[in-house]
């Protein structure tokens, strides 16, 4: 495992990404992110688990405000739900999901599909 003062930097430089280059952080990019942050939160030191939880609060907001401000088309979740029925490349920038709801089958992207893979079924 990396030194304690460089897994702080990361996570540190984490919000920074975030303000400076959130528009192009989704899809991979954005798995990642969320990916250390995870492997970071489960440090066994509390500073480091505390700056990760911190950063994984920020990651998540971010990723529904850019979906709610209208970074690509937004989706309504009605009845029990969303169901994913297929998605394509999880490395292609111009990710969607095609999801079911009550009223049928939608097509989600960009900053909707983030949103869509962050929350809970």
């Amino acid at each position: 495992m990396l030194a304690l003062d460089i897994q702080l930097k990361v996570l540190q430089a984490l919000p920074a990404l975030l303000q400076n280059y959130g528009a192009t952080l989704s899809g991979g990019l954005l798995a990642d992110a969320f990916q250390v942050c995870f492997l970071l939160y489960g440090s066994r030191t509390a500073v480091v688990s505390n700056t990760a939880a911190a950063a994984l609060q920020q990651l998540v907001t971010a990723t529904f405000e850019k979906a709610a401000s209208g970074g690509s088309t937004s989706f309504g979740l009605n009845g029990r739900g969303p169901i994913l029925i297929s998605s394509d490349s999880p490395t292609s920038d111009d990710h969607s999901y095609e999801v079911l709801t009550a009223d049928g089958e939608i097509s989600v992207r960009g900053a909707a599909a983030d949103a869509y893979q962050v929350s809970p079924l």
